[in-house]
Order: C-alpha cells, then structure tokens, then sequence
C-alpha cells in the first residue's frame, strides 16, 4: 500500500500539468495531502527530520481545507512535477533503505570470557 500510494500521488501531480476540471484538481489537493502527512509521520518515527519538514511543505502548498491559489497555472506546474519527483524519489530510495538490515536499538548482554578466568584441576598429570 505504501509504494502505491505515492505513485498514485505522482501520476495525479504529471496529470496535473494540463489544463483540467476544478474537480480534479481539488482530489488533487487531497490525494497529495494524504501522502504528504502519511510520509510525514513515516519519516518522523524514523527521525528524518529534514525530509519530514520538506512533505510538511507540501502539505501546505496542497491543502485542501485552506487552499493557496497560485491563480497562473505556470506556477503551479514547476510546483508540481517537483512534488511528482518527491515522490518518487522517497519510495524507490525508501524500498532500497528497507533491504538493508537496520539497528532495533537493542542491547544484547553477553558475557565475555577470557582465558585467565578459567578454572585449572590441582591435580597433576604425571606422564
């Protein structure tokens, strides 16, 4: 689900450019916010600040509940195959991340021996 989402997100930004119906550009607006905060709070547990702050971002510029009318659609096009771009980016570089083994952060005890600690018989033996 994760790695659909934010292709989904980035074929509605690249669809955007043309000249559409309000209607699409306002599910626009939702479907981008969605992935945004969703990110957002991925990238937040994982303690990427830098690139939750860049989705914070889009999530302002996408708004849907307090838009931001850009009113010339040149300004909304670098906007948006910018955002596609994000897009794509953080899930194939994230798929890439996820192969690699991570640290849990988990301390695991164990007791390390050394030789002088070894226990010798007193008995000798005679050859």
């Amino acid at each position: 689900m994760m790695k659909v989402l934010p292709i989904i997100s980035a074929v509605a930004c690249l669809i955007g450019i043309f000249n559409l119906p309000i209607e699409f550009y306002t599910f626009l607006r939702i479907i981008v916010s969605v992935t945004a905060v969703l990110f957002g709070f991925m990238l937040m547990k994982e303690r990427r600040y830098l690139l939750m702050m860049l989705f914070a971002c889009v999530l302002v510029v996408f708004n849907p509940i307090f838009p931001i009318y850009l009113y010339k659609k040149s300004f909304w096009i670098p906007l948006d195959l910018i955002t596609a771009a994000l897009f794509l980016l953080i899930t194939f570089i994230r798929k890439k991340s996820k192969t690699q083994p991570q640290k849990t952060g988990e301390v695991e005890i164990t007791q390390k021996r050394f030789t002088r600690d070894r226990i010798v018989s007193s008995k000798i033996v005679s050859r």
